[in-house]
């Protein structure tokens, strides 16, 4: 890489790593010739052995590059510098739309502009002749403002485009996919129409009306077509809003939209002052982020879960304790090893997506008045991690790195959890002494491994029997070191499993073809096989 003083490819200079895995990155950075603020999303081509993924990474910056609207993610530019592929995006500061309403009780009218905003975004896609094939709330991207973005155009299909996937492979999300995608027949607009339709059933509902307790059955579900109970739902909606979700939501695309112009026209007729059961839309949207959205949606809390009960070992990290003359020793007899650290209000806690609790109060404030009040000298906690995580302390949230201050803690042994969407969390028990400061150091690209599955014609992956997604993944799989169990199922074919061993900083190479035997490629340094 062209690095000269944090300077990436001559002209990037980064800020924030967002995501790095053996095959690409995603950082925010300035852009030094444009003069602003980007996201630039990088490419080893060098580190790839499927050249469909740089053909998809082309194919997105092509894409976005003619399209050139207010409500789609633009690109600036890009290009290849040595070995590397490198897309520049504009930046906007905003969260996706499934954690927007987990977080936010947005009102009818805030519904329908987040809609309105979508329906426009798509049709400008459409007419483009651009099928995005990936619509879901994860690719939805809302700031404070209302403003909306379409992003990932990374498995979009382009009319007459040669086509770069697999015959029959499953390309999307399963659960937002249309019952053409299932089957591996021909998709048209119609299909990213079928994925609208359940993304507005979630806004309005609150719910997923295909999900299933796992994936196949989600599919199955998606098969069978808008059903009478799926109707009765809906039916506080307003007409023309239950008139959108039939007409997007049927089994036979001749039965769907004919297109995004249709829907933009109920839309238009929609009076944002319908009384719609508020209360019962806030209720239900409180609960839709327990909704255990298979695929790419459910991957990375399914593999936080099964990292965490099935970890062979700790990895090992740096810390460095800084310990000044204590002047005050803690009793003996003061327990403070209970679920919150500090003395809070039920008020002050919340429960964020992933079920975890969230101290909202003033933790510096707080525990300074507990230990003063019992006369302890606090102790300071600072976190340092590369990527960014979020840091719990005995489950409870309390703040994300980069940290400005260290937190402020009463001394006792505490259990720290730093955790990040990509990567299976990091656990480790840590003592703060009185008086002292703990760092502790983590970089957490080089305590995982990574398992690439490339698998034909597409399979439900396992390890060690919990459920992690379907194939084709965007990205390898971040495993902790060790071994484990891979089993692969297609309901047309026998499974197979195979035990594997993961190794830090290196990509277990796992390909079959289900319709032969199996071909296994690993680097030198693993060991494979049953």
């Amino acid at each position: 890489m062209g690095d000269r003083q944090n300077l990436l490819f001559d002209k990037f200079e980064i800020v924030n790593c967002l995501k790095k895995d053996m095959q690409s990155g995603v950082y925010v950075a300035n852009h030094i010739f444009l003069g602003r603020t980007i996201i630039l999303k990088t490419l080893d081509t060098e580190q790839i052995d499927d050249p469909s993924i740089l053909d998809r990474f082309k194919r997105e910056a092509k894409i976005l590059a003619q399209l050139n609207h207010d409500h789609i993610i633009k690109v600036f530019d890009f290009g290849t510098f040595n070995n590397y592929f490198y897309i520049s995006f504009e930046y906007f500061p905003g969260q996706n739309l499934r954690k927007a309403l987990a977080s936010n009780n947005y009102s009818v009218t805030d519904k329908l502009s987040l809609l309105k905003q979508l329906v426009k975004a798509i049709n400008v896609a459409h007419k483009s002749k651009i099928i995005h094939r990936d619509l879901k709330p994860e690719n939805v991207l809302v700031n404070n403002e209302l403003t909306l973005k379409l992003a990932d155009f990374g498995l979009a299909h382009v009319d007459d485009e040669t086509r770069l996937t697999m015959q029959n492979a499953l390309i999307g999300t399963p659960a937002y996919m249309s019952p053409e995608q299932i089957n591996g027949e021909d998709i048209s607009v119609k299909s990213d129409i079928f994925s609208l339709g359940i993304i507005i059933y979630e806004l309005f509902t609150g719910s997923h009306p295909f999900m299933g307790k796992d994936a196949a059955e989600t599919l199955k579900n998606i098969l069978k077509g808008y059903t009478n109970r799926l109707a009765a739902e809906v039916r506080s909606l307003p007409t023309e809003l239950q008139e959108i979700i039939s007409g997007c939501l049927q089994k036979e695309p001749s039965n769907r939209f004919k297109s995004i112009d249709e829907i933009i026209i109920r839309l238009d007729k929609i009076s944002t002052t319908c009384a719609i059961p508020d209360s019962e839309v806030k209720k239900k949207n409180k609960k839709l982020w327990l909704i255990p959205v298979a695929a790419a949606v459910a991957i990375p809390l399914i593999m936080a879960v099964f990292t965490y009960l099935h970890r062979d070992e700790i990895p090992a990290i740096t810390m460095n304790m800084i310990t000044y003359p204590p002047e005050s020793i803690m009793p003996d007899t003061v327990d403070l090893s209970h679920r919150t650290l500090i003395n809070v209000k039920k008020k002050d806690i919340e429960y964020d997506q992933d079920g975890s609790q969230t101290l909202r109060a003033n933790v510096t404030a707080d525990s300074q008045k507990l230990t003063s009040a019992m006369n302890i000298k606090p102790g300071r906690l600072l976190v340092k991690c590369d990527p960014w995580a979020y840091i719990y302390l005995n489950e409870s949230k309390i703040d994300s790195t980069p940290l400005n201050d260290p937190i402020i803690l009463s001394p006792n042994i505490y259990t720290l959890k730093l955790i990040h969407p990509d990567y299976p969390p990091f656990i480790r028990h840590i003592k703060i002494i009185p008086d002292s400061i703990l760092e502790v150091k983590v970089d957490l690209d080089t305590l995982m491994g990574f398992l690439h599955c490339n698998v034909y014609p597409w399979a439900e992956v396992f390890i060690d029997e919990k459920e992690i997604g379907q194939t084709p993944f965007k990205a390898p799989i971040k495993l902790n070191a060790g071994e484990y169990l891979l089993t692969i199922k297609n309901p047309k074919y026998e499974d197979y499993s195979e035990r594997i061993r993961i190794s830090k900083n290196d990509t277990f190479d796992f390909k079959f073809d289900f319709k032969n035997h199996p071909i296994k490629v690993s680097s030198d340094s693993i060991l494979h096989g049953l």
